[in-house]
């Protein structure tokens, strides 16, 4: 028995002592026990115990470990010091006398591994609190208490914490803020128990069910009163709109729900909470809730109002019209637990963070769709709604007085803002041009010029912008500088070259080209002077009589041109544009001399400018080529000059029986007989260079008389007349037996006898160089010899030849002049236009036009001038413009026949009718009087009409009119006359109107009114259509 006694012991020691034998001192060992087995199966190690004895062993270690360090560290800084105190240097410590293996590298290696370790230490810290689920890491991290806990901040958090810390154990694991923050979590994120064990320093899924439990039992506790449930009549009260109007007895909503649940032990309650169709273990709950809660109610414990938690919630935002420049406030009601943060925003753009939005003096560009939008935790929520802003129309920028060239292109825009978009007429000194924003003319003229208007208007009101458009012509611009001419002499020669105004060339009136027009250099047949002066002829009356003068040392200076020959005057002469013996070719001109050399050397020389006085008082002068041309005779035509290398033409102004005496001694007959030929003189197009030409009848050549030269300075009604100058000769190859001058008037009968003729001798007749038609009917021929005219037309007019051999007997027929039937007494004109006084005239020669206004003012030819046909173009006509013109007809028939006529023409100026005082917008109650007023100005006085929109006038409106002003009453206002009153204005130059409406409200109370009430109370729940500053608007019901 002993034995196998002795054998089971041991055996049972050999149970125990499995593996080393633990030390007896060494009570943290899990396998430490003051007895032997005590009734436990010893045979086992936990997994548990030999984990947490790992642990245990490894924390030994590493401070173990980290206290060995400290203390090598303050010993080699002890040992460091006192070497330093001795006087040993780093040098000598690192010796082999130094009877030690740690060198200085190693010291400094442990202190830069201990910085390291500290730095890496702090990075650790920070980075366990971030990650950390500590009180601390929740402090300043609003959004990380939002996602884990599901309240917006921190301070809630900790309001709610305080609230029921005191229920809260103390004891275990957890700090009692832990077991607040696991219940929390647990409830956001529905986290499981081994996950927040984890979280939470590895703690037991039972300590995490054991600790949310009882956390839940405190919250239902202590936040029980909290949850109120208002009577009936307070939920009806507080319903919202919509369930107002569908479900208006609805006090509650509720719902059924289950919830998942661990399969119980318990038989019965596994088969109490199991569902057949989720087909597992649930609890089922019935839950409640308002439909509207607006409760609150005090906390102490945290200061927060105890709402129910939600959502958003808004009202409603309708589109809202509001006035220019006035004050918009829109109220955004909001509702939802945590507070909803609000913001305003307009096309994407963030415009306030409140509820009521407030716009100051609003404008067009604050039009457009807003959106309010409200944000919590518990969802968000948009309402959009549309601003309209109504205003009368805004001309920006204003439209500015302009300068068109003639004959240009030109737009004109009318930059009009207004609510709602206002209908864009455009006018001309009363006259309407079109509507739209943009006016284009293709093509200017001068009868463009005058005041534009660009009229806007719209419900709200009307706005005009004027303006002024002045046509001006077309300034000119140099052309290229054309070759020098050939040197005149092989010593001491000149050269000139020259250039055109004529890219462009001016035309109606533009301004000339500024400087020079030639120049002028020495040269030889070896050499050319490297100078070059610019050359101008100096003349007075007579273009071709003067001195050549060239510019240098900052003056003009007169040439001496006593050692010139006639080579050199021509070429001067020819940069003049005169010319005599040179030869135009490519526009460039060239003397007619022999032996000239090509050779250029360029060399310094001058000109002379200094003669002596005998000599520095010689005139020089330019001739000036004629001819005839454009008729059937070799001594008659349209007399045209040669000018700038080509033929052109004489302007009729001015020109007389004495002008065409010099032409006709110039082209060598001998003597002249009449300053036209006929009506049928061909007209090839040709420009006019020449103008108020005025010979004495003396004169060798026409280039002794006074005139003016040059395309650019022929006045616009030479060119708008486009009649030239004629002259009639002697022919020198014929015997003139007679000369007889004949004025028939127009529509008379004329008789022209022959006196070569007899009976034996019969003689022929030639009208304007052609053989007389025997088969006319109304101009025939007798065998007596005369030659009979039945109603003499302008287009008899001319030279009539009775001819026999190389006799002729000469008749000059003139058609006397008189005003045309369109020439009245009496003309009107409007004000702010441009207009046409007319008056013509008609006879052969053709009657020249001059006009004067009586009382001796000159007319401004900026706003005066005439036109083709005798007219005169007044742009723009003004007030004084009121009187008698004086149109005077002069012909000249022959050498001593000079008629002149005058005809008084009275102009009278109206003045468009413009509304001075239009008609307001009026708003009244049915049943009161309201009275309209219109007045208008303009001459003659304007006629006022009213037109009503929905047709005839009732019977009780009457129309009072006095001096331009006209009142309409209404006595007593019904819905009937609601709508819009447009009052006209016209006189003979124009109508014009401007309308008012008239809304007529309903009586208090009545249904059928549909119009606005306004509060002046500032209830902020009235705000949402704030029209005005400090007025509320809402819609009736």
């Amino acid at each position: 028995m002993l034995l196998v006694s002795r054998v089971e012991n041991a055996d049972m020691f050999a149970l125990y002592f499995l593996g080393k034998p633990s030390s007896i001192y060494d009570k943290d060992n899990p396998d430490w026990a003051p007895s032997q087995k005590l009734g436990y199966d010893c045979n086992k190690v936990k997994e548990s115990s030999q984990e947490r004895y790992n642990r245990a062993q490894e924390r030994v270690e590493k401070r173990r470990r980290s206290e060995g360090a400290i203390a090598l560290m303050e010993l080699s800084k002890a040992a460091m010091e006192e070497t330093m105190d001795a006087g040993v240097t780093v040098e000598e410590l690192n010796c082999k006398a130094c009877q030690t293996d740690i060198t200085s590298e190693y010291f400094t290696e442990l202190i830069q591994n201990e910085e390291t370790l500290k730095k890496e230490n702090a990075a650790l810290k920070e980075q366990l609190k971030q990650n950390s689920l500590s009180q601390d890491s929740f402090e300043e991290d609003n959004d990380k208490v939002l996602f884990y806990t599901g309240l917006p901040n921190w301070t809630l958090v900790l309001c709610i914490f305080n609230f029921v810390k005191d229920l809260l154990q103390s004891k275990g694991v957890l700090s009692p803020f832990q077991k607040f923050l696991v219940t929390m979590i647990r409830l956001r994120l529905n986290l499981s128990g081994r996950d927040l064990g984890y979280r939470f320093g590895g703690i037991s899924d039972s300590t995490v069910s054991r600790t949310f439990l009882h956390v839940v039992d405190v919250l239902y506790q202590r936040l029980k009163p909290l949850i109120i449930w208002p009577n009936r009549d307070v939920l009806r009260k507080t319903l919202p709109m919509d369930f107002r109007k569908y479900c208006p007895n609805c006090v509650v909503i509720i719902d059924c729900f289950e919830i998942f649940l661990d399969r119980p032990l318990n038989p019965l309650a596994r088969a109490q909470t199991f569902s057949s169709y989720k087909h597992h273990n649930t609890v089922k709950y019935l839950i409640g809730c308002m439909a509207w809660s607006s409760w609150s109610g005090g906390c102490k414990e945290c200061g927060q109002s105890r709402r129910r938690v939600g959502p958003p919630e808004m009202n409603s935002l309708r589109v809202k019209s509001v006035k220019l420049n006035l004050t918009l406030q829109v109220k955004c009601h909001v509702k939802g637990f945590p507070t909803p943060e609000v913001n305003w925003t307009k096309d994407g753009k963030l415009l306030d963070t409140k509820n009521m939005l407030k716009l100051n003096q609003v404008s067009y560009e604050d039009a457009g769709q807003y959106t309010c939008s409200a944000k919590n935790s518990e969802g968000k929520m948009e309402a959009a709604f549309q601003i309209t802003v109504t205003g009368p129309p805004e001309i920006n920028p204003q439209l500015k007085n302009q300068s068109v060239t003639y004959n240009s292109p030109l737009q004109l825009n009318c930059s009009v803002s207004g609510f709602p978009k206002p209908e864009v007429l455009w006018t001309k000194g009363g006259e309407d041009l079109g509507k739209g924003n943009t006016l284009i003319i293709h093509q200017v003229r001068f009868k463009d010029s005058g005041r534009y208007t660009c009229s806007a208007k719209n419900r709200e009101g009307s706005k005009k912008s004027t303006f002024w458009i002045r046509v001006t012509g077309i300034d000119g611009g140099w052309s290229e500088w054309n070759s020098w001419s050939i040197c005149t002499k092989p010593v001491r020669g000149i050269q000139t070259r020259g250039r055109e105004c004529t890219n462009p060339e001016p035309a109606y009136g533009g301004k000339h080209c500024d400087g020079t027009r030639a120049l002028l250099r020495e040269c030889s047949n070896t050499s050319i002077c490297h100078e070059e002066f610019p050359l101008r002829f100096k003349t007075k009356k007579n273009p071709s009589v003067g001195g050549m003068e060239i510019y240098t040392n900052s003056s003009w200076q007169k040439l001496c041109t006593s050692q010139w020959d006639e080579a050199d005057f021509n070429s001067t002469c020819m940069a003049m544009g005169y010319h005599k013996n040179g030869v135009y070719a490519n526009e460039t001109w060239y003397a007619e001399r022999e032996n000239v050399s090509e050779t250029s050397i360029y060399q310094s020389c001058t000109i002379p400018t200094t003669c002596e006085k005998n000599l520095a008082k010689k005139q020089q002068f330019c001739k000036v080529p004629v001819r005839l041309n454009g008729a059937n005779v070799e001594y008659g035509g349209r007399v045209e000059v040669f000018y700038k290398g080509k033929w052109a033409k004489i302007c009729r102004k001015g020109w007389d029986f004495d002008d065409v005496k010099v032409i006709c001694r110039q082209l060598g007959f001998e003597e002249a007989l009449a300053e036209f030929i006929s009506s049928d003189v061909k007209d090839e197009g040709i420009p006019f260079v020449m103008s108020d030409v005025s010979c004495k009848g003396d004169e060798p050549e026409l280039a002794s008389c006074a005139r003016v030269d040059g395309k650019l300075n022929i006045s616009r009604q030479c060119l708008s007349d486009g009649k030239s100058s004629q002259a009639l000769c002697q022919p020198m190859n014929k015997k003139v037996l007679d000369k007889q001058e004949l004025f028939f008037d127009i529509g008379s009968n004329g008789e022209l006898r022959c006196s070569i003729h007899n009976e034996t001798s019969y003689a022929g007749w030639t009208i304007n160089g052609q053989r007389a038609n025997s088969t006319s009917q109304r101009i025939r021929t007798k065998e007596t010899g005369e030659l009979f005219i039945y109603k003499v037309q302008l287009s008899d007019a001319g030279l009539y030849e009775c001819y026999k051999l190389e006799y002729v007997q000469f008749y000059i027929v003139y058609v006397n002049a008189k005003f045309t039937e369109n020439t009245l007494d009496n003309q009107t004109l409007t004000a702010d236009t441009s207009g046409i006084i007319s008056c013509s005239a008609e006879g052969e020669p053709s009657p020249q036009i001059s006009w004067s206004k009586k009382g001796g003012n000159s007319l401004d030819p900026r706003r005066f001038t005439q036109v083709s046909n005798g007219g005169l173009h007044i742009s723009p006509v003004k007030p004084e413009d009121n009187g008698i013109f004086i149109c005077t007809m002069k012909q000249t028939k022959g050498a001593n026949r000079v008629t002149s006529n005058d005809k008084n023409i009275l102009v009278t100026v109206i003045i468009s009718p413009q509304i001075t005082k239009p008609p307001i917008d009026q708003s009244v109650t049915e049943g009161h009087s309201v009275n309209f007023i219109c007045r208008a100005s303009g001459v003659p006085t304007p006629t006022l009409v009213w037109i009503f929109s929905n047709g005839d006038f009732p019977s009780d409106i009457s129309q009072t009119d006095h001096d331009g002003e006209s009142l309409l009453e209404l006595p007593s206002v019904t819905k009937e006359m609601k709508g819009t009153y447009k009052c006209e204005a016209k006189n003979e130059a124009k109508t014009t109107s401007s309308s008012a409406t008239l809304r007529v409200y309903g009586k208090f109370n009545d249904n059928d009114n549909d119009d606005y009430d306004f509060d002046d109370n500032d209830d902020e729940n009235k705000g949402d259509d704030n029209m005005e500053k400090g007025t509320h608007m809402k819609i009736k019901p």
